[in-house]
């Protein structure tokens, strides 16, 4: 198993994160949480939280235990403001 943001992955799943990657979708949504995948030779595919919503009566993003892989465009829109510029 592998796990990034908190989440554990099969290694198929994680070739498809990296294809993903590739493509532009750099950021997991997670309940309140968004984080950025970044890669590297060394360490490979590893996140970082970038965001997170603090009020306690707010619901989440997602569901808890659920989780969306995606790009800086739906994160803007998500969160309702342009936390991200554009790649």
């Amino acid at each position: 198993m592998n796990k990034l943001a908190g989440i554990n992955f099969t290694d198929k799943e994680m070739e498809e994160i990296k294809e993903n990657f590739s493509k532009g979708d750099k950021f997991i949504v997670r309940y309140k949480t968004v984080y950025q995948i970044f890669y590297s030779q060394n360490a490979g595919l590893y996140a970082h939280s970038i965001y997170t919503l603090y009020n306690d009566n707010a619901i989440g993003y997602t569901k808890k235990g659920r989780f969306v892989i995606t790009n800086a465009n739906f994160v803007n829109r998500l969160i309702g403001f342009e936390l991200l510029h554009n790649e």
